[in-house]
Formats: structure tokens, C-alpha cells, sequence
């Protein structure tokens, strides 16, 4: 099959601009506006990669036309070290409560046993100003952020699919299926005892590594009724991530804007139960689907600000439908 990349692909790679990268509410852990202009400048370096990473792909594969999936494999690689050394040259700080930022965790594995534990619904170290209540593990008081409520939400979200598919369970399993019917299994949500466990071993293992010395361990929230998203085994990563691979070189290469708006929005779905480093998956995966996206849909493509959020706690069903509408709305 021809591939539809040619020199002329690079007109609407020029359309690619911070636009394309909408600040993620879950990046606002304060109400400064002068912090918030800030985090806002983060879509500059994104769109800068993301034009860049789009015009090398269309000349290669102008030149060498069955070279997509090698093009999508070295773009990610080329995004995650983008990430990593972006991170190391900007001297990255966390906003609020959180544990010190390690540049290291950019390139470092998520492995079997260092699965990535993320907190959703009531978060309240990324509260404006909260204090921390010992009494009940958990900070309060302050002002709500753009990540306070979008944390919030999600958690009505997960909590409502609990309702409908695992309305007894401690874990809710996200598969992910095929375009050949096979399924895999992708990440989990886990509320009550499954949740206070996972809150038991991130904090044995922040004490484990000697992050003691930059964080207080004892005041990790780990009250309340926690919900924590799961990242999948290290065997169903790889196979997710190489679903993500062949959809999104097959969407570079067909003729058919359906078939590539099918396979775009699959790789995206894929990427996002697949991350690979414990820090900035998600920046590497917005920076790669606007890349992708953009050559194979003939058009920037629009990303929800909290897409990460949708690809963990979502499901795959709802997941789709909703980045596919997004699409379709925006022509």
C-alpha cells in the first residue's frame, strides 16, 4: 500500500503550534498565575519535538515508503529522550505536595516490580496551600486547583464504571482488544483493599530508595478511600506497545481517512496502557500522537488536556469513542 507522506505533507506539519497542546489541568497544582503561565510555556517545547519529529517522518517515508513502522519506533525513542533531557536541562521542580522530582525516573523502566500506583479522585497535596492531618493521612484545607478537580473527576468516572461492571471488586481489570479480536490485558483500577495496599508498598518504596532525605514519608497521603490506576505486567506492556507500533505505522501508510482515524486513535489508546518510563509517558505519547497524527489524518488532531487520565481510567470503549468524536468535531 502507497504511503500517503510526501514533501507536501510538511504544509500542514508547519500547522502544528503549542495550540495543539493543551495544558493538562493535572500540571496546575497552584493558582499562581504567573506559576501557571509557566507550566503553560511546556506547549512551546512540545510543539517544537512534534513538528520536528513530523517532517522527519514524512521525508523517510517520501523516500522509503514501507518504512513506517521503523520511522514509528525510532519517533518514540527520539520522544523519550526528548523528555528525558528536557527534564534534566530545564531543572524541572514538582509543584506542590508531591515527592522531589528525580530526572533518572524519565529514562528509568517500569518494571514487574515497580509497577507506576497514580492517585485518582480526592488528592489533596495538590490543593493550593493544604496542611497535612495526620489523624487521617490525608492534606486538607487550601484552595482547589486545576489538578484537584480533575483528579475529582476521574474518580467519579472510575468509580462509576466500579458501579457498573465490578460493583462488589476491589480491582477493576481494563482489557485492551486487537484489531484481530485478540485481547490483552492492560492496566487496573483498584479501590478499597487493593488501593490500601498498593498506598503500603509505594511508600516502602520510597523509603526503600532514600527519598527520606527529601520527603517526609509519614506524610504521604495515603487516607481516606484512596483509588489508584495500575500500570499492566511488563510482558502486556510490550505487546500493547507493539499494538501501538503497527497501528500507528498503519495509519501513516493507508489511503482511507477512516481506516487511519480507526488505527490513530487504537495506537493511542495502546500507547497510553503502555508506558514505559516511570516519568513522562504522557509527554512523550501527546508529542507522538500530534506527530502521527498530523501526517496521517491530514490535519492537527485535537487532544483532550487530560488524555492521560481518559486512557487509564476510562476504558478502552469509551476511550475511542470519545477521542474519535473529538476528531470528527474538529473538521
Amino acid at each position: 500500500m502507497p504511503a500517503t507522506t510526501s514533501p507536501k505533507n510538511l504544509d500542514v506539519v508547519d500547522a502544528i503550534t503549542a495550540a495543539a497542546f493543551p495544558v493538562p489541568a493535572l500540571a496546575q497544582r497552584t493558582n499562581d498565575p504567573a506559576v501557571l503561565a509557566r507550566i503553560a510555556q511546556f506547549a512551546d517545547h512540545q510543539a517544537a519535538v512534534a513538528q520536528d519529529l513530523a517532517a522527519t517522518i514524512a521525508h523517510r517515508l517520501h523516500t522509503v515508503p514501507g518504512d513506517a513502522e521503523r520511522m514509528v519506533v525510532l519517533t518514540l525513542a527520539a520522544a523519550q529522550h526528548w523528555r528525558y533531557r528536557l527534564a534534566v536541562d530545564t531543572s524541572e521542580v514538582r509543584r506542590g505536595a508531591g515527592i522531589p522530582l528525580n530526572h533518572a525516573r524519565y529514562r528509568t523502566p517500569i518494571t514487574d516490580s515497580t509497577t507506576n500506583y497514580d492517585r485518582i479522585g480526592y488528592v489533596g497535596r495538590v490543593r493550593d496551600g493544604a496542611h497535612w492531618d495526620p489523624a487521617f493521612r490525608i492534606y486538607r484545607g487550601g484552595a482547589a486547583t486545576p489538578a484537584f478537580h480533575t483528579l475529582m473527576e476521574a474518580g467519579r468516572r472510575a468509580l462509576a464504571r466500579y458501579d457498573a461492571e465490578a460493583p462488589h471488586g476491589a480491582v477493576l481489570q481494563n482489557f485492551v482488544e486487537l484489531p484481530d479480536g485478540t485481547l490483552v490485558l492492560g492496566n487496573r483500577l483498584l479501590r478499597g483493599y487493593a488501593a490500601d495496599d498498593a498506598a503500603k508498598e509505594l511508600t516502602a518504596r520510597i523509603a526503600a530508595r532514600g527519598d527520606t532525605g527529601r520527603i517526609d514519608t509519614g506524610r504521604i497521603e495515603t487516607g481516606g478511600t484512596p483509588i489508584y490506576t495500575a500500570t499492566a505486567t511488563a510482558a502486556d506492556r510490550a505487546r500493547l506497545y507493539q499494538a501501538a507500533i503497527t497501528a500507528f505505522a498503519a495509519a501513516l501508510i493507508t489511503t482511507d481517512a477512516a481506516a487511519a482515524l480507526r488505527s490513530w486513535v487504537h495506537g493511542a489508546y495502546c500507547l497510553y496502557q503502555a508506558p514505559q518510563t516511570k516519568k513522562g509517558s504522557d509527554a512523550v505519547a501527546r508529542v507522538a500522537l500530534i506527530a502521527f497524527g498530523t501526517l496521517a489524518l491530514g490535519h492537527v488532531p485535537q487532544l483532550p488536556h487530560d488524555i492521560d487520565l481518559r486512557g487509564y481510567v476510562d476504558g478502552q470503549t469509551a476511550f475511542t469513542r470519545d477521542l474519535q468524536a473529538l476528531q470528527r468535531g474538529s473538521r
